[in-house]
């Protein structure tokens, strides 16, 4: 569990550089006007993503299951945590507040096992593939050159004007498909769906789906990660493992 949301804290809530703003992504070979467009909004979107860059979780929520074949829950886990920031260490310092699996408190035996990985220097972020889903942010600035805007449609959610753009990000060896959903008027980022086009070894499949929140940051409309949600399935020695979970940030700090 620990080392499923160590991959998940890579996801973006950290210090990004404010002297790429100015990059942008690429244009598929047969762009039209509208994703030209869309390419003005995608920028101001990076934009509020760089502004909430300083922006740093405190505490979150998470929820962890394993399910079958048939999508029943075969174990679920819950946690609260804590998070605090070491000068000169991106990553941050996890506290476990509370944990319970399948409804049973298992918060000390956690805690335990925690410092028992810390004590050897146990990497609990490591990557399958050497790639992680979760950090392949489609706005991270200095991501943007392996970024190609494809396609954008316009629609409407919960009353107001969104406009959704289709992209394709590449990311060390692995490739992402995936869809950003924008505020058509002021290009803050709502929402982006994304999965791997091709996945990598025992992984048969992975979807991300990150939930952007407003934060005001210098004057400024940021956007930081409010949730992350993912859906996998991996096997190995053709033993089949389903997954699903969400993090959700309850607290920042500059």
């Amino acid at each position: 569990m620990l080392a499923v949301l160590a991959a998940l804290l890579s996801t973006g809530p950290t210090v990004v550089s404010l002297t790429a703003q100015s990059r942008l992504p690429k244009l598929g070979a047969y762009a039209s006007p509208e994703l030209r467009g869309a390419l003005i909004l995608w920028s101001k979107a990076v934009e509020a993503f760089v502004a909430g860059g300083e922006s740093k979780p405190t505490r979150m929520e998470t929820w962890f299951e394993e399910i079958d074949a048939k999508g029943a829950v075969v174990t679920r886990e819950e946690s609260r945590l804590a998070l605090s920031y070491v000068p000169g260490k991106e990553e941050p310092v996890t506290s476990i507040e509370y944990t319970a699996k399948d409804g049973k408190d298992v918060t000390l035996e956690r805690r335990k096992k925690a410092a028992e990985d810390a004590a050897k220097g146990r990497n609990a972020a490591r990557r399958p593939g050497g790639e992680s889903s979760f950090s392949a942010t489609p706005l991270d600035p200095d991501q943007q050159v392996n970024v190609t805007l494809l396609s954008s449609r316009q629609g409407f959610r919960d009353g107001k004007a969104i406009l959704s753009v289709e992209y394709e990000q590449v990311e060390g060896k692995n490739s992402y498909a995936g869809i950003l959903h924008l505020d058509a008027s002021t290009g803050f980022p709502l929402e982006a769906e994304y999965g791997f086009k091709k996945a990598p070894v025992f992984v048969n499949f992975m979807r991300t789906n990150l939930v952007y929140g407003q934060r005001a940051s210098q004057g400024l409309m940021a956007a930081v990660v409010a949730s992350v949600g993912f859906e996998a399935e991996g096997t190995l020695l053709v033993i089949k493992k389903r997954f699903r979970g969400k993090l959700r940030f309850l607290d920042y700090a500059n």
